[in-house]
């Protein structure tokens, strides 16, 4: 078997996690890395690493569609391994394994164990002598690991062992954190290259995301839920009697006719009327839920990595982790449609990374957002700082993108125009932000002299002394030192703020931003420039610095 050539960010990760270990041997580590970045290649090589060292490993998933994935991934490098799941999918696996191999790579006794979470617990007295001795844990989609969930009951079942996981996204809605010293068990992080990076050289795709306008997306903002996310009752209360169905269909026929598509449907009933009218139209399609069984399921995503279906369509079900890979000759997944509405940026990205692979015939991925996602978590290459930490509490409730109001074109709010058809920059309602100054403070090309001297002068605060004799001569001498007294409060948080600033855009700098660009990051983030930021009241720019913080 070929040997497999890991790119140089991959080998570059690897070595990080083994650096960590070269310090502490017994420390839980994550890797986190873009949808489409190749953590399978990561966990076979690792996994192929640990087994030359004589350890005994578990691949933990928490699918059983991803046992088939990642046992594929151990195949490619030649690594025999046991497989815990249901007979019948054990089976299916093997059939896989000898149809793309000529060969299988199942051994019951083998060192090397893959499995699913659930199988895993629900086996586990029949399981103790196959997970005795096991040295380490390598658990994809990690972000669902915490120390009482049924992750971490499967854990309990390896007591003693060092865990590695792997996640695109480490980040949950229900504000816990995945670190050792909170709610998780990893001990340190290690983050791969960004989704901009990845696209800038060429191992992910380019994509266009656009934004029909669509009733559902204005139906689920004033459904009410309690949940972290949109429950399954606000999503089919807002999806029901809206025109959901006929947009996604008629949008694909007319923003990517012909296209090799996943559609994310919002409801199972929803999901199949979409797939109907789909082949009513001549666009072969099938939806698939977990309600279908094992042999349908495969069969399926089988079907349409040959071509043979064109848009396949599921609930819940190809959004985290699982690879939609493609047949030799075939086309890949170009198009991504969101029909189902997520609070969750997890979620949200692991969606429109499905259609981020790149092919040779592949200009750009089109996403096709139905339900507000791109405008509720920023385009998928937002830069993102990811932690072991729990979530802040400070949410970001601007948008930070806009949609063109000629060709429904999505891009960033800081652009004067839009990317795809040239058309100046337009607010179509208050939730898109403003429209951007042409130039940031920063570059004064574009900007007239007063507009500029005007914007440095509101910056210069008054005096505290200068206020008191004001207010005094209007209010009387109490209510002069009171305003003294705040202003010079103000012109404290004011240098703070500034310091922040300076900090914050030094790191910036030091990773290479030119300054315009960081002028604009800053416009991104607090819909504001530098200079209008420093001429806000008190609490405002206590606000920016905390922001800054996180």
């Amino acid at each position: 078997m070929d040997k497999i050539k890991l790119r140089p960010y991959q080998d570059n990760l690897i070595d990080k996690i083994y650096n960590i270990w070269d310090k502490d041997p017994e420390l839980n580590v994550m890797l986190q890395l873009s949808t489409g970045g190749g953590k399978s290649v990561i966990i076979a090589k690792i996994i192929q690493d640990l087994r030359e060292e004589g350890h005994k490993i578990i691949l933990q998933v928490h699918r059983k569609e991803l046992v088939s994935q990642l046992s594929l991934a151990l195949c490619k490098f030649g690594l025999v391994h046991n497989i815990i799941a249901p007979t019948n999918v054990a089976r299916q696996i093997i059939g896989l394994q000898r149809l793309e191999f000529n060969k299988q790579f199942y051994h019951s006794n083998s060192p090397i164990i893959i499995g699913s979470v659930d199988t895993i617990n629900a086996r586990a007295m029949q399981l103790v002598n196959v997970l005795n001795g096991i040295k380490y844990v390598i658990t994809d989609e990690a972000a669902h690991v915490l120390k009482e969930n049924k992750w971490g009951r499967a854990l309990k079942l390896l007591p003693n062992t060092i865990n590695i996981g792997f996640t695109a996204t480490p980040h949950r809605l229900d504000k816990k954190g995945l670190g050792s010293e909170t709610d998780g068990i990893y001990d340190k992080i290690v983050t791969g290259p960004t989704t901009r990076w990845l696209i800038d050289n060429k191992f992910l795709s380019k994509y266009k995301v656009v934004a029909p306008p669509s009733d559902f997306a204005e139906r689920i903002e004033h459904v009410k839920t309690n949940t972290s996310d949109y429950s399954s009752e606000a999503i089919k209360a807002a999806a029901e009697g809206s025109q959901i169905v006929g947009d996604v269909v008629e949008n694909y026929i007319k923003f990517a006719s012909g296209t090799q598509a996943i559609v994310f449907a919002p409801t199972l009933t929803i999901g199949q009327e979409m797939a109907d009218k789909f082949n009513a139209a001549g666009v072969t399609a099938k939806f698939l839920s977990s309600l279908d069984n094992d042999s349908e399921r495969f069969k399926s995503v089988n079907d349409f990595k040959s071509n043979k279906i064109q848009v396949l369509l599921n609930v819940d079900l190809f959004d985290e982790g699982f690879d939609i890979g493609v047949a030799e000759g075939k086309r890949i997944i170009e198009t991504v449609i969101l029909a189902r509405p997520t609070m969750s940026l997890g979620k949200y990205l692991q969606q429109v990374g499905r259609g981020l692979r790149p092919s040779p015939n592949k200009e750009y991925a089109i996403i096709i957002d139905h339900v507000g996602n791109v405008r509720r978590h920023g385009l998928p290459c937002k830069e993102r700082k990811w932690s072991l930490d729990r979530p802040s509490k400070r949410e970001k409730s601007k948008s930070m993108v806009r949609t063109c109001v000629e060709c429904l074109s999505v891009y960033d709010r800081t652009e004067t125009q839009c990317p795809f058809c040239s058309a100046p920059a337009i607010a179509k309602s208050s939730g898109e932000g403003r429209t951007p100054p042409v130039q940031v403070d920063g570059d004064l090309e574009l900007i007239d002299v007063e507009t500029i001297r005007e914007m440095e002068a509101k910056t210069v605060l008054e005096s505290p002394d200068s206020v008191a004799q004001r207010v005094t001569a209007a209010a009387g001498i109490i209510a002069g030192k009171s305003a003294a007294k705040k202003q010079k409060e103000r012109i404290e948080t004011q240098n703070l703020l500034k310091d922040k600033i300076a900090q914050w855009a030094g790191e910036l700098r030091a990773n290479g931003m030119d300054d315009r660009s960081i002028h604009k990051e800053y416009f991104l983030r607090f819909d504001q420039t530098i200079a209008e930021s420093l001429a806000e009241p008190n609490l405002q720019m206590k606000n920016m610095i905390e922001e800054l913080d996180v």
